[in-house]
């Protein structure tokens, strides 16, 4: 179903990111053992877990209010260089490990970044139980501007097409120009049997 377009969404910066595969679609702790064992990341095989796992549970006890928390993971000191302030169209990308193929998974339109975190969130949260509290977030988006998209029915990451030839590369993500947006919006809701509650034709970027 196409979503319905309720309001503009300025944006600043847009984003592709890669996350560690979740069978169970971005929405908690995923209990399949390949999503561990086959992962891409050195951390997630080692703790058996992944901070980005919960970036679609909108309805986890800690997204209270309007806003939704996730996290991505900068690779090494590679670090987004967005102003705080800035609102990214923020897309989320992620490699099937029995396959290969990359996927677009959902997206975050109009979020937020900080490599610290937020006040309100980071001195409680410990969303994989490991005892690590603080680090579990370093993005945010209103609820009702989050995509998240059937593990079903994902769009196939084109990298000619979505990326203009770029790559995500090891510093895992990589930005996007104002055509790459507009591309993978319309893809996605070509795709797409999810609701997204928020704008899709009506996203655009600031001058």
């Amino acid at each position: 179903m196409s979503p319905a377009c309720t309001q503009d969404i300025p944006i600043d910066v847009g984003m592709m990111v890669a996350l560690s595969w979740n069978s169970k679609g971005w929405r908690g702790q995923s209990s399949h053992p390949d999503d561990v064992s086959d992962s891409g990341f050195g951390d997630v095989r080692y703790r058996k877990s992944a901070h980005e796992w919960w970036n679609f549970d909108v309805d986890h006890p800690e997204n209270k209010g309007e806003w939704v928390y996730g996290y991505f993971h900068p690779s090494g000191n590679s670090r987004p260089n967005i102003a705080p302030d800035a609102r990214i169209a923020l897309f989320f990308a992620s490699r099937q490990p029995k396959t290969g193929l990359m996927f677009v998974v959902g997206a975050y339109l109009g979020a937020e970044f900080s490599s610290q975190g937020w006040e309100d969130i980071n001195e409680r949260t410990d969303r994989e139980g490991d005892g690590d509290i603080g680090s579990d977030t370093n993005i945010r988006c209103k609820r009702e501007h989050v995509w998240a998209m059937e593990p079903k029915t994902l769009l196939r990451l084109d990298p000619s097409h979505h990326l203009r030839g770029q790559r995500i590369g090891m510093r895992n993500f990589t930005y996007l120009e104002r055509p790459q947006i507009q591309a993978l919006l319309h893809d996605m809701m070509l795709t797409s049997t999810e609701r997204m509650l928020g704008l899709v034709g009506g996203v655009f970027m600031k001058k």
